[in-house]
């Protein structure tokens, strides 16, 4: 049988990254080969080149490292979650994990990326190489497509960056690595072919609709693919309207991405979203929540004592029609998808208080034409300036979790037990 690093070696032979040679794809892989310990020690990849964190993560896998796939710039806050595996390799940062979870390394071949936690913590869920691969051949029976090419936009320590590139290495297809500034600025890639995907967030797609020529690069790719929160109706209508081929999105890091699309001929105006199940994972709904189970879905969470179970709940609730196509009505918790980030309202409002510029804290999201949501906050507190109250929030937090919308009251809405009513507040906050 074919040695991983055997079968990495025959595909970096054959085209895949666009612009890029056979040879300068291996030169690219034996590189990062040459920085990797034995199998038993653990790779932290934080590469910022997307080239070299590709390929190191190729390295790893061929190698069998446990691998955590990290981002150099993450604040000191999410560094600090980052699994203390004692002896590692850091790839591309100087920042070293300091959560304390202990010595003990992951099994050989894990892959752990990284996803939103309780108590707004990261949290890792640890996938291997088949998962994934499990995940590219669920996309691929769903398009039935044996070559999927794409272009890459999103982070590459998110699953939603990071699939988009596997899904293109797996299958034999070839990669774009754009560069999200560049594009912003109206100066787009040129597409080898018309049967290129891409993934967005909302905010990317909101932006490249008002951006000169934006609508016409969009609309020569075969499948536009629009997850990591939900899209506002208005959106979803421009871009329908303008002809690009959206398919919403539904999936998450522990399934390795997505597991359910719309068709862009499936779109009804003002209708909800119906997306089909994609061919490589089992769905059914236990009241109102969505469960999963499949050969894709992540095994455990890296520090969990729990034992992997059968069925994974999503903490979403849905329903499914009667021709199996699902809908997602929202989050059985408060979680808050803004632009592709998750963030938890919890921390937001900790972090609120812990300024004393308030004495109450509510922290919700509103719908939002470009992020999806974005974070909103309601306080009680004597000042009504909440400039250096966000200042010094932008010192504890990342820019994604500020609120983008404050207002200050006497009294915060609450249940007749105590609790925030949030539909009252989002009223009065949108009133």
């Amino acid at each position: 049988m074919e040695s991983t690093l055997a079968s990495i070696r025959k595909r970096l032979s054959c085209p895949w990254v666009v612009d890029l040679s056979h040879n300068s794809a291996i030169a690219h892989f034996d590189e990062m080969l040459g920085l990797i310990g034995d199998d038993s020690e653990t790779v932290i990849l934080a590469e910022n080149d997307d080239k070299r964190f590709l390929f190191g993560l190729l390295a790893a896998v061929a190698k069998g490292n446990p691998l955590v796939l990290a981002k150099a710039d993450w604040p000191k806050t999410l560094w600090s979650d980052v699994p203390d595996l004692g002896l590692a390799t850091v790839l591309g940062s100087t920042m070293k994990p300091q959560c304390g979870l202990g010595e003990d390394n992951p099994d050989a071949g894990s892959i752990l990326i990284a996803t939103g936690g309780s108590g707004g913590k990261l949290r890792f869920v640890v996938h291997t190489w088949a998962s994934l691969v499990a995940a590219v051949q669920g996309y691929q029976q769903f398009f039935q497509r044996d070559a999927i090419n794409c272009v890459s936009l999103l982070p590459l320590h998110h699953v939603g960056g990071l699939m988009p590139c596997l899904r293109t290495f797996v299958s034999g297809g070839r990669l774009i690595l754009g560069s999200w500034k560049v594009i912003e600025s109206g100066l787009f890639p040129n597409l080898p072919s018309n049967d290129f995907h891409i993934s967005l967030v909302p905010t990317q797609l909101s932006r490249l609709l008002k951006t000169a020529g934006g609508i016409d690069w969009l609309c020569g790719f075969e499948a536009v693919l629009i997850g990591g929160g939900p899209s506002s109706q208005a959106l979803l209508n421009n871009a329908h309207d303008a002809g690009i081929r959206v398919h919403v999105a539904y999936g998450m890091t522990e399934t390795a991405g997505t597991i359910a699309l719309q068709r862009p001929q499936s779109f009804v105006r003002g209708q909800v979203i119906q997306g089909e199940l994609l061919p490589h994972l089992n769905l059914r709904i236990n009241d109102s929540e969505i469960l999963l189970s499949g050969k894709s879905l992540s095994s455990t969470y890296w520090g969990s004592s729990e034992e992997p179970a059968e069925w994974f709940f999503t903490g979403d609730e849905g329903s499914l029609s009667a021709d199996g196509r699902l809908t997602v009505s929202g989050r059985k918790g408060r979680w808050i998808n803004t632009g592709g980030e998750k963030v938890d309202p919890n921390l937001v409002e900790q972090a609120l208080l812990a300024t004393g510029f308030c004495s109450q804290a509510v922290v919700f999201g509103l719908p939002d034409p470009d992020w999806g949501e974005s974070v909103s906050a309601i306080l009680v507190g004597k000042s009504a300036d909440e400039g250096p109250m966000l200042q010094l929030l932008r010192n504890k937090l990342p820019a994604f979790m500020i609120p983008k919308k404050v207002v200050w009251t006497e009294e915060i809405p609450r249940t007749s037990i105590g609790k925030p009513n949030l539909q009252a507040i989002r009223e009065m906050v949108s009133g």
